[in-house]
């Protein structure tokens, strides 16, 4: 069965005492391989997200995708929580003592990208999600779906998905046209956005 990041995305992490809604995936860029899931363990009124290794699902079925979790492991998962600040308030620029001049709207923008490595775990798992919603090292799959794609000659359309194989590793671009491109031909990605793939 071939898989995909928008069905894990509208998939359902299964245990054995309830199913929980899938927010994120992240996955390492060298490799394309994915490692984390962000699960919401919260009701109807308010979101309980938590960080959880992909070395701890099964291969996903029609059913969903089997978690092997307790409730109480879960529980202690590391939470994701929005630390975010409101920016809108920030003037556009202040003058410091010394008439050197800052601006507190980059300050703020620089910062929400900066990761923060957990110190505590171990080296291939130092991974934490910080304000941004980030995990260090890591991309986020929502990110990449309704992205435009260019190779060489121009345009390849726009990236509907991401296929996975049974290592739950991405494999290949799927473009709204019904055409797939092999992820090993990605390039780059463009300051504007947009992700450049070899012809």
């Amino acid at each position: 069965m071939a898989w995909s990041a928008r069905r894990l995305l509208e998939a359902k992490a299964q245990t054995e005492e309830a199913a929980f809604p899938v927010r994120q995936l992240y996955f390492m860029p060298e490799t394309w391989k994915l490692r984390y899931a962000i699960l919401d363990l919260g009701g109807w009124f308010h979101a309980d997200e938590v960080l959880v290794s992909v070395d701890r699902f099964g291969l996903p079925t029609e059913d969903g995708w089997p978690l092997a979790m307790a409730r109480e492991e879960l529980d202690s998962a590391p939470k994701v929580e929005d630390t975010g600040s409101d920016t809108t308030s920030l003037p556009p620029l202040i003058v410091g003592p010394f008439g050197n001049t800052f601006s507190p709207l980059m300050f703020a923008a620089v910062q929400a990208d900066m990761t923060i490595p957990d110190e505590t775990a171990a080296d291939d798992q130092a991974h934490s999600p910080d304000g941004s919603g980030r995990v260090l090292y890591m991309e986020k799959v929502t990110e990449w779906l309704g992205i435009d794609a260019f190779g060489d000659a121009g345009s390849l359309g726009r990236i509907e998905d991401l296929e996975l194989d049974d290592t739950l590793t991405f494999t290949h671009a799927l473009l709204d046209d019904g055409s797939r491109i092999d992820l090993s031909r990605y390039r780059r990605t463009a300051d504007q956005g947009h992700a450049l793939f070899d012809q």
